[in-house]
């Protein structure tokens, strides 16, 4: 069996200031996880996600020898999946808004594994009904990097969203 939960919510704080915050979080219960095939398998990190961090960048790792003899680390997916992102958004003249974040989550296999955190800003086009923009975001840690591997540097991220 699997759950998955997502939720969006926007308040509006001032006439011109609003907080939007976002979370997901996804259960798994099976037996043999090993039989559990990917696409059933939870992964965080991207636009919708936590952002600094690459598509499906957060979840466990398995270690696989390649063809050449080299050992590589492969994210194979986690049980579970925890997301949240705070996020606080100035209008600004001409349909224009700025907004600054912090994302935090992981997809890992134990409750009480670690979350990798991120913050950023980002400049948002709005429409009627959608928001459109660009964010710039930064891994303020790296629960699965191994210690020597090099920091991740800033990432660029789209992010459409509806406004209601």
């Amino acid at each position: 069996a699997r759950l998955l939960v997502r939720d969006e919510r926007r308040f509006d704080l001032a006439p011109r200031w609003h907080l939007i915050t976002r979370g997901e979080i996804g259960v798994s219960w099976v037996q043999r996880f090993s039989l559990l095939q990917r696409d059933y398998r939870f992964f965080a990190g991207g636009d919708r996600s936590v952002r600094g961090f690459g598509l499906d960048d957060l979840s466990p790792t398995e270690r696989v020898i390649s063809t050449d003899g080299t050992i590589e680390k492969v994210r194979i997916g986690g049980r579970h999946l925890a997301v949240g992102s705070i996020e606080i958004e100035r209008d600004l003249p001409r349909s224009l808004a700025i907004a600054v974040f912090v994302d935090a989550g992981n997809a890992f296999d134990h409750f009480g594994d670690a979350l990798a955190w991120s913050a950023g800003v980002g400049v948002r086009w709005k429409l009627p009904f959608i928001s459109i923009g660009i964010d710039v975001a930064q891994a303020l840690s790296d629960p699965i990097r191994n210690p020597g591997e090099k920091h991740r540097g800033p990432r660029l991220h789209l992010n459409i969203a509806p406004v209601f």
